[in-house]
């Protein structure tokens, strides 16, 4: 994580940085920057400390408050914890793609990962951990091919340490050794079926005139929303 000291030249007192503060009233996470108010996931009273996925949303949002994703501190190779090395990915993602919807799916990623190894140095996850993480996906109910997909996406968290030279390459040839979840282990997704025509006609009265057009459109040609 990068501490204040790295920027003298660029940070204000630590007293300005925008707190992480509780709204009670519905329940979540926020900061104030600039006049507005940015809500940082659900809080639960119960909790002593914010959970991990809101921690990392918080330290991106102050990273691009500071401009830290532009100048990152260096780090000594193999020597980032993997709630870092999942930080600065998530800045990666966010600089990559500013205005798409990859970030909403790789913090799910993250997460997993920052739940179960947070604290530990990302050269220490190997092929064993990796496995847990499926035994814990799998514990929780995900489906199979959901978890086949968290762990590639997990490598591909790796590789991109890496290719950013904070993890030596070994650590990603170990992580590919780890062999898919076989069929038995874990549900099976299902398959999305059709939507009954009589559910259409039902709806189609209860939509605008332009959301309508749009279905019946669909429903004529085939086609997917994004066409």
């Amino acid at each position: 994580m990068c501490q204040v000291d790295t920027f003298p030249e660029r940070l204000p007192a630590m007293s300005a940085l925008p707190r992480l503060l509780i709204h009670k009233q519905t329940g979540r996470y926020y900061l104030n920057f600039e006049g507005k108010r940015h809500y940082l996931g659900p809080w639960e009273p119960s909790h002593k400390k914010p959970p991990s996925e809101t921690q990392i949303k918080y330290n991106l949002l102050i990273g691009r408050i500071l401009g830290i994703q532009e100048t990152q501190p260096e780090v000594r190779l193999d020597s980032i914890q993997v709630s870092e090395l999942c930080s600065r990915f998530m800045l990666h993602i966010q600089t990559e793609y500013p205005n798409g919807t990859a970030a909403t799916s790789w913090r799910c990623v993250v997460r997993h990962l920052v739940e179960l190894f947070g604290d530990w140095p990302a050269a220490a996850i190997g092929p064993a951990k990796l496995g847990k993480l499926q035994d814990h996906l799998i514990a929780k109910g995900h489906t199979r091919q959901g978890i086949n997909k968290i762990c590639n996406q997990v490598r591909q968290v790796f590789s991109w340490g890496v290719r950013a030279e904070l993890l030596r390459p070994e650590i990603l040839v170990g992580l590919k050794t780890v062999r898919a979840v076989r069929r038995g282990r874990a549900p099976e997704s299902r398959l999305k079926e059709q939507v009954p025509d009589s559910t259409i006609a039902k709806t189609l009265p209860f939509l605008s005139r332009v959301l309508a057009s749009m279905v019946s459109f669909q429903r004529l040609t085939g086609c997917r929303p994004g066409e």
